[in-house]
Parts: C-alpha cells; sequence; structure tokens
C-alpha cells in the first residue's frame, strides 16, 4: 500500500483517543518513506500536533481565521442573488468571528437554502445568525 494510502486508511479509521497511534505510525512512514511523493496534511487543531510531526514536513502554512471584512465579503459574494434584510452587520460578524471560511460559507448556504425554500427571495439577520451559531456548535464539539 502506497504512504499516501496508508495515511487515508490511518484518517479514516481516526477517532478520538487514537491520536498516538496515528502520530507514531505518520512518524514512521515519514522516516522510511523512499518514494517520490509529496505528503500534505491539514487540520482544523493544530494545538494538537505533536511538534516531531510537524518537523518532518518542509513547509507549514498557516491560514488565519477570517478578519471582519472577509467574512462580510464572503457572505456579501454567497448571498449576491438574494435580498437580504439588514444594513448593520455588527451583530452578524460578531457571531461568525473565530469561525474558519468554510464553515462561514456553509453557514451562509444554509440561510440562502432556508429563503430559497420560504420561496421568499430574502436572507434574514435571523436566519443567517442562527446558522452561524449552528456551524458555531458544531466546531466546538470537534
Amino acid at each position: 500500500m502506497s504512504t499516501a494510502r496508508h495515511i487515508l486508511a490511518l484518517l479514516r479509521s481516526h477517532v478520538e483517543g487514537e491520536e498516538q497511534q496515528f502520530y507514531s505510525a505518520a512518524l514512521q512512514m515519514a522516516a522510511h518513506d523512499q518514494g517520490e511523493s509529496l505528503l500534505i496534511a491539514a487540520t482544523n487543531h493544530p494545538n494538537l500536533l505533536d511538534k516531531a510531526l510537524l518537523r518532518r514536513f518542509d513547509d507549514v502554512i498557516k491560514y488565519n481565521l477570517p478578519d471582519s471584512d472577509i467574512i462580510r465579503e464572503l457572505i456579501q459574494t454567497r448571498l449576491i442573488s438574494f435580498d437580504i434584510d439588514w444594513k448593520d452587520w455588527s451583530k452578524i460578524i460578531e457571531k461568525a468571528t473565530g469561525l474558519a471560511q468554510a464553515e462561514i460559507v456553509r453557514a451562509t448556504d444554509e440561510a440562502a437554502k432556508q429563503a430559497v425554500l420560504s420561496n421568499s427571495g430574502k436572507v434574514s439577520e435571523k436566519s443567517l445568525i442562527s446558522a452561524i451559531m449552528e456551524r458555531k456548535e458544531m466546531t466546538l464539539n470537534e
């Protein structure tokens, strides 16, 4: 089995409590890999990573969470085809702060879906904040 496939198999079987086993296996594979391969890893929880694992990578690219301007731009871009019922963005930005871009997009898409299902064509501040808070709860439970 190739290194990449083996890592994917480990990731698929990874459940809480098996972190040490995963790290040990990943370190061993990285140390013994002789093939021409590219290993890319991503995490939403960098604080849980072992420093020895990070040293095995040539580069580490860090993506920061979006600031208020990016949050607003993400939401506006996703809702370009919809009317919105708010003028003040402060509550929405406050609630979305701390979420990754992908989570903000998912929440915005959920609010847009609700607007389509209700045949209103308008996304309400309440539905968007509700979707944002749902995503926040999900990420806190990961």
